[in-house]
């Protein structure tokens, strides 16, 4: 059997079972993702993954739109994630696409992120998202990463003369996201990093490395969790604190106890 035939007979087979798996996905209660940012990658003539920043995550999207079949495009998606059955080989995790829209590229000003970077171990064990590591020359680089191949792919990325690196290691929900903006101040440019927590329990490392203008103010900000139009506490009256707001179709009863 020839590869490329081996090759069209896995991509077949793994098309079917994800599609068998998308019909029977009613059924049965599935790991949500919303909003999380991804890259678009192709295996040969495989097909097409979504890949993230978590080391060994490889997503195989039961439909995925001619417009996105793009190789390296950055995107952001929401869907439902489902297994691999025992004892079968799939190109990836199968997920039903729920919405999916090519990320915004543009350039955001005195900070950029850093692509294709292996992440390294933290020395303080799960690290922290509000305690980055910054790196301000080519020797504290290779204190950080050993490897001589990522220093080169940084290196490639990055002027120590104009900017400094940040590193960002942290154990958390998968869901989790840092988005970078800056905004020109009287004081100079001012980069944040809002932190968003995830909601889901899945222990998950992220890994982020960005570059940031020398002469800008950066900071990080806790934005909360990432629940997308989550309502605000609400007081009650003689209570001692505020009692958070129901979710969306839920009624909450309070019950007094005498």
């Amino acid at each position: 059997m020839t590869r490329s035939l081996s090759h069209r007979i896995l991509l077949v087979f793994s098309l079917a079972t994800i599609a068998t798996w998308s019909v029977s996905l009613s059924g049965m209660a599935a790991e949500k993702l919303v909003n999380q940012q991804g890259t678009i990658k192709k295996l040969g003539s495989v097909g097409f993954v979504i890949v993230t920043q978590q080391p060994g995550t490889r997503y195989a999207p039961s439909k995925l739109a001619k417009e996105f079949q793009q190789d390296q495009l950055e995107i952001i998606f929401s869907g439902e994630v489902g297994k691999i059955p025992p004892n079968v080989r799939l190109i990836g995790t199968p997920l039903k696409l729920t919405a999916i829209a090519k990320a915004d590229t543009k350039a955001t000003a005195g900070v950029k992120e850093l692509k294709g970077i292996k992440p390294v171990a933290s020395g303080t064990g799960r690290g922290s998202a509000n305690k980055p590591t910054a790196i301000k020359d080519k020797a504290a680089l290779a204190k950080t990463f050993s490897d001589k191949a990522a220093q080169q792919a940084i290196l490639k990325q990055v002027d120590f003369d104009k900017e400094i690196l940040l590193v960002f290691r942290w154990a958390g929900s998968g869901q989790d996201r840092i988005a970078a903006t800056s905004q020109k101040t009287k004081d100079g440019l001012a980069v944040v990093f809002g932190y968003s927590r995830g909601l889901t329990r899945d222990l998950r490392r992220h890994f982020k490395v960005y570059a940031v203008a020398k002469d800008a103010k950066w900071t990080v900000e806790n934005k909360g969790f990432a629940r997308p139009g989550r309502p605000a506490p609400r007081k009650v009256p003689g209570a001692r604190s505020a009692i958070p707001a129901a979710p969306t179709g839920i009624t909450r009863t309070r019950i007094r106890v005498r």
